[in-house]
């Protein structure tokens, strides 16, 4: 008789047709997202092509602004996270290199980015 593989500590990956693509199921088989993982070096703003867009399952139902393909450093991740909220008003957190940021912000995200020195998709 074959094992079950219930409550294994290595997790499992699978892979989705969605738009994230993989992701993998950790300890207790809860789902974690793949979103990239932090830079060893900063790139300069203006040569990174961010994408803003919103969704709604990150959120659990409620809808976030999603800031990707940001090439920057742990610290820097969070020192640009922290003055996102901040200008935003809004609660939100770090997953990998993307930034979640509660509520539907894209059009001040992208000013504020823009500000910044960022380039845009």
């Amino acid at each position: 008789m074959k094992k079950s593989r219930r409550g294994r500590d290595d997790g499992e990956l699978v892979y989705s047709s969605g738009p994230d693509g993989a992701r993998f199921h950790g300890p207790g088989g809860k789902v974690e997202e793949a979103c990239g993982s932090e830079a060893l070096r900063d790139l300069p703003p203006d040569q990174q092509q961010l994408r803003i867009q919103t969704d709604a399952r990150l959120g659990h139902g409620k809808v976030v602004t999603l800031v990707r393909g940001l090439v920057l450093t742990r610290p820097s991740l969070e020192r640009l996270a922290k003055e996102l909220k901040r200008r935003l008003g809004a609660g939100g957190r770090l997953e990998g290199a993307t930034v979640v940021v509660q509520g539907d912000h894209r059009d001040r995200v992208a000013e504020i980015l823009g500000q910044m020195g960022y380039g845009l998709e």
